[in-house]
This record gives structure tokens, C-alpha cells and sequence, in this order.
């Protein structure tokens, strides 16, 4: 709850109006039409990393890259669990990596006239 605070006080904020977003998106559609103008990077945001195109809430979104800079830079200040933490993510990573996306062949595929009499007849046969 407090990076998400955080990130709509700072870096959500519209520079014109004040107006507090969810997200640098959010922050982006509000630019575009209430301002009229092109919001080019994102507010009191890191050289590097002011990009308007990632989508970040809260720790949905990071970059890998930047989330493993993030836990070595926690582990070498010493912090326990912050290698187990690593671990755990970069398992979730390549989990993510092996799974299938699921295909389904038989949705939004035309009926011929004789499929949609059979469940025509089907439905008012069950009422």
C-alpha cells in the first residue's frame, strides 16, 4: 500500500493539474485528452527508467531486469531472505516460460445450418 502511494503521489501526478492516476497509462490518456498534449516520459522518474511505455502497479510490471538489480542491491546491503526471494521469482520466471498458452480451436468458428437447428431444438426441448 505505501509504494502504490508512493507511485500515485510522485510518479502518477499530472504536472499540469495535480490529478493523482493509478498508472503512468492512466497518467498518459489524462495527459493526451484533458491537456491536449504528449506526456513524453514519466514525472520524477530515474534517467533510464522514465519510460511512458512499461505498465507498472506496484511491483506488477517491473522490468526483470531492474527487479534483479533491485534484489542484488538488497542483498548486498545485507538484508536476509532477499537471495531466497530472488530465487523463488526467477523460478516463477521460468515456470511462466514452459506453460502452454491455452488454444481454443472450437470457440468463434462458424455453425453450419444444421448445427444450429440441432441446438435450437436442444435448448427448447430442456425448457
Amino acid at each position: 500500500k505505501v509504494l502504490i502511494t508512493h507511485q500515485r503521489a510522485k510518479h502518477f501526478k499530472c504536472p499540469q493539474c495535480n490529478k493523482k492516476m493509478n498508472t503512468v497509462g492512466g497518467l498518459v490518456i489524462h495527459y493526451t485528452q484533458v491537456h491536449k498534449e504528449t506526456l513524453r516520459s514519466t514525472p520524477n522518474a530515474i534517467k533510464g527508467r522514465d519510460s511512458v511505455d512499461v505498465e507498472i502497479f506496484g511491483m506488477e510490471g517491473i522490468p526483470a531486469a531492474d527487479l534483479i538489480s533491485f534484489q542484488m542491491r538488497k542483498a548486498a546491503a545485507g538484508e536476509p531472505n532477499v537471495l531466497e526471494q530472488l530465487q523463488f521469482q526467477q523460478q516463477q520466471q521460468q515456470q511462466s516460460l514452459y506453460k502452454r498458452p491455452r488454444i481454443h480451436t472450437d470457440l468463434n468458428q462458424p455453425l453450419s445450418p444444421e448445427e444450429l437447428r440441432e441446438q435450437l431444438a436442444r435448448h427448447q426441448a430442456s425448457l
